[in-house]
């Protein structure tokens, strides 16, 4: 006969040990505090009913099968409890990690006081039921100890579990359950301990597993999901509040004695103070990082919860202007220059706002004054984009980073008048940014202008650029018509080659716009991770100098990759990135007469200018990789797993593209290769995150890998 501690041993520690090799990666201070939390309360409150269900005799165990006891209850029950409270938390764990809670808290304070009641109903015939000795006794036990914690949970967080992914609650709830009744099933027919025939149905639901125990150990495991939801909707709660009131003490941290009062008090909240519409800026937020970034959006998930939280804000706006700009251009060209603020006019003048001392910098170079009425300043788009190449606008915003940190974050809250007055402006906006631009000014007192002039003045240089490019989706040099116009066509790209004008002509220039337009996310990404870590409320610690100088070459990296990849894109929408200094190249297509670097060309010839182009800007992508890669593991413990997943994922397609010229990389395939690099920088110390083994040994493997596959990646390019 076996013991019960060989029960453990066999079959409920293994488990243990495999959840805890794959949630070690990602496990953080929020986890132990949800593991020690419930432990807690499952001792509390199972132990005096475990202990009187023994001595009622409803359940026994052969002495000699136990090592010793206490209260009755053997200590090897104890360790169940203990063992069962980690299988469930740990998989919760593991299975909610992609879940953005703070998106999905109910959008005003809601309780689930009806479910609570209805929970409550089962108790009237079962306290009748639990004080005599019958078959429906255990039944009736098991009730009386449970309904009371399930209508309490429920009423705390019935309507955040409604919102949840199914996915999120069964998993945690019926797997483990499942597992313990094959457990259970088995003990008892071993006899490791007894169920009293006197109180129980006698209903097997498998050989050896009654009734009753395959009903204690669904809802104990209901009642530890929900103790699990009510916790991280608690915990999402105070994070969108430490957002909303960066002054206030909502941050949770490592210290349990810190974090039951502010878990109190957000579960406290009176509704007046819910935060209901910042909810719904970060629901929308969510949404648009699932639809249009599958690379951020897959390592979003391994970021602390509160470094995600900013990390959304930041992309929400970010995503937001750029798509404005695009919209307002395409609107300014359709209607032949118009009236009214341009996009970049509109950001500029919400930046002002947002920090009071830009205005003066903006008035001065937009006119005496302030921002500029609209209209002014058009048809200099030539000027315009040579001045940004050159260096010449924002010289203090473009060289904070690079001749010594001058970045100030940290930025003292404004008073009530200037938040209003900020409000007031965001109402007058188009709907569509109103959540993002609202988002952002959350995060004026962690980030500085710097590097969001730097990614505003990209912008600039697209619109002044590229002034005839079409609308994002719009084939603009594509070749479409029908029978009869290839003469037409084949002038219409002869002009427009002649009437190309470069704004990038170096690789000098390459860099400069890549560093705008992605280099200054970096850096506003690593004052973010900054104000992510324990007691972040201002001031926080700054980054380094050589964290923001690497964090430029890395998104200077990042930004390479999204070139090469969209080469014949960027094309259709009538733009080029490619250094005109790179049509000399020897290696030029022998069919191309003209400048392969210009849009037409690239049409009338994609695969020779991929060709000809791609691997160059790959080499020179994995060049500032190289640089900046090192310094990923000098990030802040919130954000360093999260950050290398995503440099990973990015890297990865740019491994891709150089490995297997013909590979779909805007396929499912590509996000299947995606998922495997991230789950590699998790568990395998060879990764493309800058740790572990060296870049060049995590190069040459991810070389062959690709070369593997390029035959799998010629066939579904011929299909």
């Amino acid at each position: 006969m076996s013991s019960y501690a060989e029960i453990h041993l066999r079959y409920t520690l293994p488990p243990c040990l495999v959840l805890f090799l794959l949630s070690y990666p990602f496990s953080n201070s929020r986890h132990h505090f949800a593991l020690l939390f419930l432990l807690s309360v499952v001792i509390l409150c199972t132990a005096p009913w475990d202990s009187y269900v023994i001595h009622r005799g409803i359940w026994a165990y052969p002495s000699n099968n136990v090592m010793a006891t206490l209260f009755r209850i053997p200590v090897e029950e104890f360790a169940f409890f203990v063992i069962q409270t980690y299988m469930t938390t740990s998989l919760y764990s593991i299975i909610t990690k992609p879940t953005f809670h703070p998106s999905l808290l109910p959008p005003r304070k809601r309780r689930g006081t009806l479910g609570s009641l209805l929970l409550l109903i089962p108790l009237l015939p079962c306290i009748p039921l639990s004080c005599t000795t019958s078959h429906w006794t255990y039944t009736a036990l098991i009730v009386l100890w449970s309904a009371p914690f399930l209508s309490g949970l429920w009423y705390v967080s019935g309507p955040h579990l409604l919102r949840l992914p199914r996915k999120d609650v069964l998993i945690p709830i019926l797997l483990p359950a499942a597992y313990l009744w094959l457990v259970d099933g088995h003990a008892i027919r071993s006899g490791i301990w007894t169920i009293s025939e006197r109180t129980k149905l006698g209903w097997e639901l498998a050989p050896g597993l009654e009734l009753e125990e395959g009903l204690f150990f669904l809802l104990s495991n209901t009642l530890l999901v929900l103790g699990n939801i009510a916790l991280s909707q608690t915990f999402a709660l105070a994070d969108v509040l430490s957002l909303q009131h960066p002054h206030q003490n909502w941050h949770t941290d490592s210290n349990p004695l810190h974090t039951l009062p502010t878990l109190l008090a957000a579960l406290l909240l009176p509704a007046q103070d819910y935060p209901s519409t910042l909810i719904s800026h970060l629901s929308d937020a969510a949404v648009t990082l699932r639809e249009k970034s599958k690379s951020f959006d897959l390592a979003a998930a391994l970021f602390g919860d509160r470094c995600r939280l900013l990390l959304l804000s930041y992309y929400a706006f970010c995503r937001a202007t750029d798509d404005f700009v695009d919209e307002r251009q395409g609107q300014a060209q359709g209607q032949g220059g118009g009236e009214g603020e341009g996009g970049v006019e509109v950001i500029e003048r919400f930046l002002g706002l947002c920090y009071p001392e830009l205005r003066f910098e903006l008035g001065k170079e937009e006119g005496e004054g302030g921002t500029a009425p609209a209209g002014e300043g058009e048809g200099e788009g030539e000027g315009a984009a040579k001045d940004y190449m050159n260096g010449k606008v924002h010289d203090k915003a473009a060289n904070g980073h690079e001749n010594g940190n001058t970045h100030k974050a940290n930025r003292p809250t404004q008073d009530r008048m200037h938040s209003e007055k900020v409000e007031a402006y965001i109402l007058t906006l188009p709907p569509q940014l109103q959540p993002s631009f609202s988002l952002f000014y959350l995060l004026v007192p962690f980030l500085p202008p710097e590097p969001v002039l730097d990614l505003v003045k990209g912008y600039e240089f697209d619109l002044a650029a590229f002034p005839v490019a079409g609308t994002k989706g719009e084939d603009v040099g594509g070749a479409r018509g029908g029978e009869g116009a290839g003469e037409a066509e084949e002038e219409r790209k002869k002009n427009e080659n002649e009437q190309w004008n470069p704004a990038i002509k170096t690789e000098q220039d390459l860099i400069q716009y890549c560093q705008r337009v992605a280099g200054s996310v970096g850096v506003a990404c690593t004052y973010l991770f900054a104000a992510s870590q324990p007691q972040p409320q201002p001031p926080c610690t700054p980054p380094t100098q050589e964290l923001l100088e690497n964090a430029t070459n890395m998104g200077i990296a990042l930004q390479l990759v999204n070139i090469a990849r969209d080469i014949e894109a960027d094309a259709r929408m009538g733009r080029s990135y490619v250094p005109s200094s790179w049509a000399s190249s020897p290696s030029s297509p022998s069919s191309c007469q003209a400048d392969p670097t210009t849009p037409a060309t690239i049409l009338s010839h994609p695969k020779e200018c991929i060709a000809l182009f791609r691997p160059r800007l790959l080499t020179l992508a994995f060049k500032y990789y190289a640089l900046s890669a090192p310094s990923l593991h000098l990030l802040p413990t919130q954000s360093k797993q999260g950050a290398r997943a995503a440099v990973a994922a990015y890297m990865s397609m740019g491994l891709l593209m150089r490995s297997c010229p013909g590979w779909p990389v805007r396929s499912g395939w590509t996000t299947a290769v995606k998922v495997l690099v991230v789950l590699g920088v998790l568990y395998l110390p060879l990764s493309l995150g800058g740790e572990g083994m060296s870049w060049e040994l995590g190069a040459r493997n991810w070389e062959l890998a690709g070369q593997l596959g390029s035959l799998a990646a010629g066939s579904l390019g011929e299909k």
